[in-house]
């Protein structure tokens, strides 16, 4: 992981907020990589300017009217994940729920449940939260029953994207031993 210059979410009172968008977990599976295990993004070098959300993974259902932001656009490029941590200081590290959104892994992605409520709700309270995306469809689960194309790939980019929270998650003052994994429909599955 490199630099990342985040927002500030919530900043009246004490309990601020700050958000971290589009925080790349795994390169691109794109080319060789398209039916491959996710392999973990290099950290780089110049600031990451993680102020908005990223593109979704390509959607493979036709209902879409879930989304809340039908501004942001579907690509391959979309192995991302969101953190929202509050921006004081605190004793002791804030715990960290680690939230997969559902969609029948066919649709959805970590902008449906927002940021605002998420930080008005959770975060303003003490925790960290973390949206990730995920493969979808034949792209995230086609297999060919072999080594070749093993399949599984959007739990392969789930368990890479936890990994990521506890390798780098003190960087935001979150305890990488206090991790909650959480979802709803697919991403409680």
């Amino acid at each position: 992981m490199g630099e990342i210059h985040g927002r500030r979410l919530i900043e009246e009172g004490e309990n601020q907020v700050d958000g971290f968008y589009a925080i790349p977990y795994a390169k691109a599976p794109i080319g060789e990589l398209r039916f491959k295990k996710p392999v973990a993004h290099e950290p780089w070098t110049e600031p990451l300017e993680a102020t908005k959300f990223g593109s979704k993974c390509k959607q493979f259902l036709e209902i879409k009217q879930v989304s809340t932001d039908h501004s942001t656009s579907e690509s391959d490029d979309c192995l991302l994940l969101n953190v929202f941590a509050p921006a004081w200081g605190s004793e002791s590290a804030f715990p960290v729920i680690f939230w997969i959104h559902g969609g029948g892994y066919g649709y959805g992605s970590s902008i449906e449940y927002g940021d605002i409520g998420i930080a008005k709700s959770m975060v303003a309270e003490g925790v960290i939260v973390v949206t990730i995306n995920y493969r979808l469809g034949p792209i995230g689960f086609f297999t060919t029953g072999d080594d070749e194309c093993p399949g599984n790939f959007g739990l392969w980019d789930q368990r890479l994207a936890l990994q990521w929270v506890k390798d780098n998650i003190a960087a935001f003052n979150g305890d990488p031993d206090k991790i909650t994994v959480s979802g709803e429909s697919a991403g409680g599955a």
